[in-house]
């Protein structure tokens, strides 16, 4: 999921909302809005996803083989 930058009208400052993949959303505000929740890493330009998946996406990709190029 992307990251939503935003400013509601009453609140006169920059509000991010990270929203990962399974569902867990975090709003950040003002000075550090711009810097993803501790433990989310980024995936992309404007996607990041949570601790927990994080941590998934890496025992997913250490428990698959590693193929040798085809020849």
């Amino acid at each position: 999921m992307p990251v939503v930058y935003g400013s509601p009208d009453l609140l006169p400052g920059l509000s991010v909302v990270y929203v990962c993949g399974c569902g867990l959303r975090i709003g950040e505000y003002g000075a550090h809005a711009a810097e993803p929740p501790p433990g989310w890493v980024r995936i992309a330009e404007s996607d990041y996803v949570c601790e927990h998946c994080a941590a998934y996406f890496a025992s997913e990709a250490q428990a698959r083989p590693r193929q040798s190029p085809p020849a």
